[in-house]
């Protein structure tokens, strides 16, 4: 067996392939489906095709499989299926992909946009957009971001396709660069109250 670099080659394969799925798992927002899942995905939409829903949770499962191009492909499909603008799961998925496997953050932040324009309640959807705003350069960042947070304050994740930190963090370090004192305190405050044990006192007595 070849060795490279002290290693055998079939364990560095081994380790290359774990990295990248820690790279998927701290990309991701939420808990893809499984195999078996994705069976029953697969089964369900062989008896019903225009099943949105159930086709952009399977869009989900071939990201989180680097399947790339059928994830892209279930996206696209669950939109066109869709009775309103489209699940903002799929476009979700559509604007990862954008992200992760074209590196093409106007794309990406297009797919965002319009997944927070199908669902302005989906946590998600305004994560992502924030974080895309925040790689453009985008001075919307900020505030979008902090209403991702308002939505859900013990998301404590960073996302490592986009270089985030935990979103409480990442919020109230933008905030206080931007001299938002009180609105750092506040974003900093309600971090502490989802999460009492992830944050330090010296946060929000006077720092923040």
């Amino acid at each position: 067996m070849r060795e490279v670099t002290g290693l055998a080659t079939d364990d560095l394969d081994r380790r290359i392939g774990r990295y990248i799925e820690l790279h998927i798992e701290k990309t991701l927002a939420w808990s893809p489906p499984g195999p078996k899942e994705v069976e029953r995905l697969k089964a369900r939409l062989d008896r019903e095709p225009k099943d949105a829903a159930a086709r952009a949770r399977l869009a989900e499962g071939m990201l989180s499989a680097r399947q790339y191009d059928e994830a892209r492909e279930h996206a696209e499909r669950a939109v066109r299926d869709s009775a309103e603008a489209g699940p903002a799961e799929a476009l979700v998925v559509l604007g990862l992909v954008s992200k992760m496997r074209d590196r093409d953050d106007a794309a990406a932040l297009a797919a965002f946009e319009k997944a927070v324009e199908a669902d302005a309640d989906d946590f998600r959807a305004r994560l992502y957009l924030g974080l895309a705003e925040r790689a453009t350069g985008s001075d919307s960042a900020v505030r979008t971001l902090e209403r991702a947070h308002e939505m859900n304050p013990r998301f404590a994740q960073g996302i490592h396709v986009f270089g985030a930190p935990p979103l409480a963090e990442l919020v109230v370090g933008m905030l206080r660069e931007r001299g938002e004192a009180e609105r750092a305190r506040l974003a900093a405050e309600r971090a502490s109250r989802a999460d009492p044990n992830d944050w330090k006192s010296s946060l929000f007595a006077g720092e923040a």
